[in-house]
């Protein structure tokens, strides 16, 4: 059976709400102005009034308003107008013509959709089970990260807007509402954001599925065929600061891949969605494959996903400046100011060791402890803080020993013990010696403890 609209509608979210960013529902009252037919319908949308359509839009786009910016028609689901508010935000509205009984206006800002917390998951089955049929808990589970995703976009609103005056009334007629045919979609080819980084025919050349529409925003591209009977979606999201591990499960993917030279993970064949995770430096690239009711012969989704991602890697490096902005140089955390040891501590740290150190080095960063004579046996003291924490060094410390010194959580490996700081950062203390000293009984984390013990009876 062909698909239906809801059924095109429901395989992306984020392409629903890049085709209802203009959604707007009609307040029951007549405008005097240009800019009041606008401001009344954007008002109208944060009300979810959708019941004054032939009040302030002309008589020949009515049929596409609805059809286009009622969630109800444009997502295909009645339960949408329940589920899905709009949010508006950073308006301007402005007449740029005006000439008798026609006027131009600018119409800037953003738009959302907004689903409350107890409500994504409704949404969610709504629009799966329109697609899929019913869902098992796990697919569900695997799903919900990608339309919450979705959901939470933001998009931009930059449209020219005719109005016009009928029967002395300002109504909209023109551009917040684009025909929609029973028999296909219109292509629309955006050039903006992800979308501008690669064309539909060169996403088309990459497989046996033809593209000839690209839809979006700033870091999100849906790529996809107008043709109703055989819609299909190539569906590009990509997230800075994310990691693959962080969707990994969500999305299903287990299956490890190299692609474009970095290590990939994609869905296997028994989940809910087919997905292509592919790290990008520091950023996160998902290629999302939609598949046509009927596929070609010996169709494979992977294979189709690899040659996108393999597009877009080097691109999307290139173009990172642009889709997220300069990345902020770091900023060093501070160093814990904590006073080391102090001088004349030697004194005390010899008769309680037998060391017979004789030469001590004390600044704001690091203390030392050397014996001038080096014979019978080596030994040494180092001390300095550290921005690491104890997890840090559990990372690269062959077995740890757990410890508490100086009232702090500590760990022992070898010559180094590393005691917490109150306020955050770590005391790295190293201690060598042989133990061949004669009257040396001492072993060296009991002369590290002294020394912390030290540094932070000063600190406190």
């Amino acid at each position: 059976m062909p698909p239906t609209r809801s059924r095109a509608a429901a395989l992306t979210v984020a392409t629903t709400l890049a085709l209802v960013a203009g959604a707007t529902a009609m307040p029951a009252t007549a405008a005097d102005s240009p800019e009041a037919a606008v401001n009344e319908l954007l008002d109208a949308v944060e009300a979810a009034d959708f019941g004054a359509v032939d009040t302030l839009v002309c008589e020949a786009e009515r049929a596409a308003v609805r059809a286009q910016l009622d969630p109800a028609e444009a997502i295909g689901l009645d339960e949408a107008r329940e589920l899905i508010t709009f949010r508006i935000g950073e308006r301007a509205v402005e007449v740029t013509a005006e000439d008798g009984d026609t006027a131009t206006v600018m119409l800037t800002g953003t738009m959302s959709m907004d689903v409350g917390e107890a409500e994504v998951e409704a949404v969610a089955m709504t629009l799966l089970e329109a697609e899929m049929g019913e869902l098992s808990d796990e697919d569900l589970e695997s799903m919900l990260p990608l339309f919450e995703m979705a959901l939470s976009q933001t998009v931009p609103i930059d449209e020219e807007v005719t109005v016009v005056r009928e029967a002395g009334e300002w109504v909209v007629c023109g551009g917040l509402g684009e025909p929609v045919e029973d028999d296909g979609f219109e292509a629309v080819v955006s050039t903006e954001g992800v979308c501008g980084i690669a064309s539909p025919d060169e996403i088309s050349a990459l497989g046996p599925l033809e593209y000839d529409s690209a839809r979006g925003f700033e870091r999100f591209c849906s790529y996809s065929s107008s043709d109703f009977e055989a819609y299909h979606s190539a569906d590009i999201n990509f997230e800075p600061g994310l990691s693959v591990e962080s969707l990994a499960s969500a999305y299903g993917a287990d299956v490890p891949l190299e692609v474009a030279g970095l290590p990939a993970l994609a869905t296997g064949p028994e989940a809910a969605v087919s997905a292509l995770l592919v790290p990008v430096g520091d950023d996160l690239l998902t290629v999302t494959i939609w598949m046509p009711e009927e596929p070609p012969e010996g169709f494979d989704w992977q294979a189709q996903a690899t040659a996108i991602a393999e597009l877009f890697v080097p691109r999307l490096e290139a173009a990172r400046v642009e889709l997220v902005g300069p990345t902020p140089e770091p900023t060093p955390e501070p160093t814990p100011e904590v006073p080391l040891c102090q001088a004349g501590f030697i004194e005390e740290l010899n008769a309680a060791t037998g060391l017979g150190f004789d030469t001590e080095e004390v600044n704001g960063t690091s203390c030392s402890y050397n014996p001038a004579d080096t014979e019978p046996g080596f030994h040494f003291i180092y001390a300095y803080t550290s921005e690491l924490t104890l997890d840090d060094y559990r990372l690269f410390l062959t077995e740890p020993e757990e410890l508490t010194m100086a009232g702090r959580p500590a760990i022992a490996a070898g010559l180094q013990t590393i005691v917490e700081l109150p306020a955050g950062g770590t005391l790295d203390i190293t201690v060598a010696f042989d133990g061949s000293d004669e009257g040396v009984s001492v072993t060296s984390v009991e002369v590290a403890e002294l020394v912390a013990e030290h540094i932070l009876g000063t600190a406190e």
